[in-house]
């Protein structure tokens, strides 16, 4: 099982509550860095990949501010997070995408995002897709998410899935031997979801035996 040893002396990160491995270590050392290539910086990855635990730590390491919208007035020096940035456009645009129009979401979001650097702010998004399929109409916006930085957490390997899955386990107070672990993992898909809807299926049984375990990999549909 590889160890990984981390991030450069960033001692801002904490790695006792994140596991860590090669599907995120990359983004973990972009994201803690002292200093950043751009004052803006989206972490894509896919869906239960530990995004939200990330920059939850980095918002306390850093005194970070979680946005809910764009309508305000930025404060100076200040570290700024928005989650979901591709789920907002989608959900803000939806009735206006085949229209020539911009609408007002992203004329707000455009407003606020060129105000960052001018104040000396920073701004971390995430996403589960890469800049270039977020749904918006502005060129501008279009041309500044071609060049924005990006890092991005990939789906585990079996070596990080096995960490993973007795990482969840411990986590619910379930120690399982490792030998019955390894034998799942041939059976399971290698993505977050599937991972974590296994251990939401399986945490209150009574027996952890590998059958056991092997039958319920059976009765869901990942």
């Amino acid at each position: 099982m590889t160890q990984h040893s981390l991030f450069l002396g960033y001692e801002s990160f904490d790695s006792k509550d994140i596991l860590v491995g090669e599907p995120n270590e990359s983004a973990i050392n972009e994201i803690f860095k002292p200093e950043w290539v751009s004052p803006y910086l989206c972490l894509i990855g896919p869906k239960a990949s530990g995004k939200s635990r990330l920059v939850k730590q980095y918002a306390q390491k850093k005194g970070a501010v979680f946005l809910t919208s764009f309508q305000f007035a930025l404060q100076p020096n200040t570290p700024y997070i928005f989650e979901n940035i591709d789920h907002f456009f989608k959900t803000q645009n939806h009735n206006t995408l085949f229209e020539q129009t911009i609408p007002q979401a992203e004329k707000d979001f455009f407003n606020f995002y060129e105000t960052i650097s001018a104040k000396n702010c920073t701004l971390l998004l995430t996403a589960t897709t890469t800049p270039l399929h977020w749904p918006v109409v502005s060129e501008d916006l279009k041309t500044r998410f071609a060049i924005l930085e990006t890092t991005c957490i990939e789906q585990p390997d079996s070596d990080f899935a096995l960490q993973l899955l007795a990482k969840l386990y411990n986590d619910q107070g379930i120690n399982i031997a490792p030998e019955v672990l390894e034998d799942l993992i041939c059976h399971l898909p290698l993505n977050y979801e599937a991972l974590l809807e296994f251990v939401e299926k399986t945490k209150n049984l009574t027996n952890f035996s590998l059958k056991t375990l092997k039958d319920e990999i059976y009765s869901l549909t990942f």
